[in-house]
């Protein structure tokens, strides 16, 4: 039998729990920010505020002398999901059977409010006669939202208009409206491009689906709550990091304990002490870093915040190299953080955006796509712009774009392709 000796040399990364516990505070937001800072100072006797309320923050502070007296929190509250407002809806209106009947129709509606199983199916399994539940599904119908439990899309459609072309048109030829195929609408139905045309002007009027603009069973009690406030002084930018920071100190009167204790008393002193020390530390060090990436942030977007400008390309690698941080540094202090101005509420994400492949470093792939949607806004609906006329336009303006990008940011914006855009007279 043969031995192998080998020695084998690996460099590993340890992750300690106080380097853990410091990523975890850069990346934390506002609202989780006070909250584990709440939590530590619980757990560990060094940690003081020398501001008591920073302890427990009040939403409401931050509308005192805030931006001209706005509140610059979104206050998001919803505490029941609209499926649970039905069902109490339903309660009130209907009695102990129908109830119950309707709570497993209802349960048998997808994310659009459309019926996933047929009237037969439920009618089996209830056990109702058709004459009672048709009229129960009315009942649910007229009920808010309107509309609910039915089969198709087609007869929630036509459930909304009167006009019969309009509801043969939704019965045959709604594939042909996604396609734009007027030629061929009007043919099969005998009718000019006209009334196609008022017919498609009164589609779009209707509610695509019961439940279009809702979700059934979202529940919205969220705050967002910005970490940042930048306000336009005479055409001077400054901002302020929302957080307690500053006001976490260690205890005086700990301290000295600590000094006077020993044995077992001091070690357990001596560790509460080191880990408070580098959470004081690691909340400083979160500090500088937004402030700098703040900095250079609003120094090169200074047109969006002062004159309602496009922004400018700006990734988050090349901030962090102007600002001598790493990526990862930059990308915890961005993600899942906000900033109030003047314009408005935005994610710090919102201002790391990537440019056209060889396009002008300052045109971002937002002002591309605003551009895009203006020439086709602007465009003549009866020869709508195609994806290569729009990049010619493009490029006459300076801007090095390719048509399958142009196409991508079309896309993007939800906008379709010339063909499905013309107009027909």
């Amino acid at each position: 039998m043969d031995f192998d000796l080998s020695l084998n040399q690996e460099v590993k990364l340890m992750i300690t729990p106080e380097l853990k516990l410091g990523l975890e505070l850069l990346s934390m937001n506002y609202l989780e920010l006070n909250k584990k800072i709440n939590e530590l100072a619980l757990e560990n006797v060094f940690l003081e505020f020398t501001n008591k309320e920073a302890l427990y923050p009040q939403m409401t502070d931050f509308s005192k002398n805030r931006l001209d007296d706005r509140n610059p929190i979104l206050s998001l509250v919803n505490e029941e999901s609209l499926y649970e407002r039905i069902k109490k809806d339903m309660k009130l209106e209907l009695d102990p059977k129908s109830y119950l009947a309707a709570n497993y129709i209802i349960s048998k509606i997808d994310d659009r409010g459309i019926l996933t199983v047929s009237k037969m199916t439920i009618k089996e399994k209830l056990a109702w006669d058709q004459e009672d539940l048709e009229e129960l599904l009315i009942k649910i119908r007229n009920m808010e939202p309107q509309g609910l439990a039915y089969e198709t899309i087609e007869d929630f459609l036509k459930s909304q208009t009167q006009d019969e072309n309009l509801r043969i048109l939704i019965d045959n030829h709604l594939l042909d409206v996604g396609e734009n195929k007027i030629p061929h609408i009007a043919r099969q139905m005998g009718l000019d491009y006209g009334e196609v045309n008022r017919l498609l002007d009164e589609l779009k009027r209707l509610k695509p689906y019961p439940l279009f603009g809702l979700d059934l069973f979202e529940k919205k009690l969220d705050y967002i709550c910005p970490d940042i406030l930048v306000k336009n002084k005479d055409k001077t930018l400054e901002f302020e990091v929302l957080a307690h920071e500053k006001d976490v100190v260690l205890s005086s009167s700990y301290i000295k304990m600590l000094e006077e204790a020993r044995g077992d008393s001091r070690d357990y002193l001596l560790k509460k002490f080191r880990q408070a020390d580098f959470i004081r530390k690691s909340l400083e060090e979160r500090r500088l870093n937004t402030e700098k990436l703040m900095t250079f942030l609003l120094d090169r977007q200074r047109e969006f915040f002062l004159n309602q400008g496009q922004l400018k390309t700006l990734t988050r690698s090349e901030l962090a190299e102007k600002v001598d941080l790493s990526p990862s540094t930059v990308t915890r202090i961005v993600n899942n953080k906000y900033l109030v101005c003047e314009r408005g509420i935005y994610p710090l994400g919102y201002f790391f955006m990537e440019g056209a492949a060889g396009n002008s470093k300052d045109l971002s792939r937002d002002y591309i796509e605003t551009r895009i949607l203006r020439l086709i806004e602007e465009e003549d609906p009866r020869r709508p712009l195609s994806d290569e006329a729009i990049k010619l336009r493009l490029n006459g303006e300076k801007i090095e774009i390719e048509r399958r990008t142009v196409a991508k940011y079309r896309k993007n914006l939800g906008l379709k392709s010339s063909r499905a855009r013309k107009l027909y007279d």
